[in-house]
């Protein structure tokens, strides 16, 4: 409500008995306060109360153990649910025990190294291909790599000694990356010591 504005001709303002101790202006008169009055009645009698409508009550998960028992206890209808549960136990393994021997001796027999899902069967005997060898040589000489690269260890040694020590006086290196560098030449140098005594 406004404050008094201190109109001339006019009452006094009252102050607001409220609480809030406001200089209030009563400039409406009795019958145009009336009118208002019952014209807002009329707009708003057709409004119902809304209802409130609570969210409902969420139960409780239960713990992961509380889970566990009830997933160990059996089933109203599984055959033997008079017998205790180690007992039904049993009956379970005795009744899988056979196939469980049958994987373990197959798997016994497999060769170290894993084998990928979905492979074929590993053979149990060992093979042995014959390779037809070429005219005039035995079955281990037509075998024999040739070494690709004709440097010997000594000089390849040198080469990446040379190329460390390159890369080492590069600029732009952080500490990380000289620390790096001067401890690949360290081995390097112990390697050429041990080639060259």
């Amino acid at each position: 409500m406004p404050h008094d504005t201190g109109r001339a001709g006019k009452d006094a303002a009252v102050r607001c008995r409220l609480g809030s101790n406001r200089l209030v202006l009563v400039d409406v008169t009795v019958r145009k306060w009336e009118e208002r009055l019952t014209d807002g009645n009329s707009e708003t009698v057709h409004r119902r109360r809304t209802t409130v409508r609570r969210k409902p009550k969420v139960a409780v998960a239960p713990a992961v153990s509380q889970i566990a028992a009830q997933k160990q206890t059996p089933a109203v209808d599984e055959p033997g649910d008079s017998k205790p549960l180690w007992l039904l136990r049993k009956e379970q393994w005795a009744a899988t025990e056979p196939a469980v021997r049958d994987v373990n001796t197959r798997r016994a027999q497999l060769p170290a190294g894993a084998a990928p899902l979905g492979a074929p069967p590993v053979p149990l005997t060992t093979l042995h291909p014959e390779r037809p060898s070429p005219a005039g040589l035995t079955s281990w000489e037509g075998f024999v790599p040739v070494p690709t690269d004709p440097r010997t260890p000594q000089q390849r040694i040198a080469d990446q000694l040379a190329a460390a020590r390159r890369q080492l006086t590069q600029e732009g290196l952080s500490r990380s990356q000289r620390r790096e560098i001067a401890d690949r030449i360290h081995i390097l140098n112990e390697q050429a010591r041990r080639f060259g005594a």
